[in-house]
């Protein structure tokens, strides 16, 4: 499962990413099902801490990301994520580990 949150602000107080990640988390280890325990990755691509509108945020902290940008770097996670469901298949097949979890902020720029 991969969840991306774009742009978030309210960080580091406010962090859907985390609230899924955390959630997620809990779900897969109340499950007995291995493919339950697939894959979890959970990012937030930028971040602000100024809890209102991501344009306004950006501004205020100076760090304007263009539309162009947010579509570029979520076509870029869901490309390294789809590379890492190659290698966990693989894994599986040849009889190797099948869980990763992870939950962040990715691309603070």
């Amino acid at each position: 499962v991969q969840y991306i949150k774009p742009v978030q602000t309210g960080y580091p107080q406010d962090s859907d990413s985390r609230l899924v990640a955390a959630a997620a988390a809990a779900q897969v280890a109340g499950s007995s099902s291995s493919a339950d325990r697939y894959l979890l990755e959970s990012n937030t691509l930028f971040a602000y801490k100024d809890p209102v509108s991501p344009h306004l945020a950006a501004a205020e902290e100076g760090r304007v990301i263009s539309d162009d940008t947010v579509v570029t770097n979520v076509t870029q996670q869901l490309q390294r994520f789809t590379a890492g469901l190659d290698v966990k298949r693989q894994q599986q097949q040849q009889g190797g580990s099948s869980g990763s979890s992870s939950g962040g902020v990715r691309g603070l720029n």
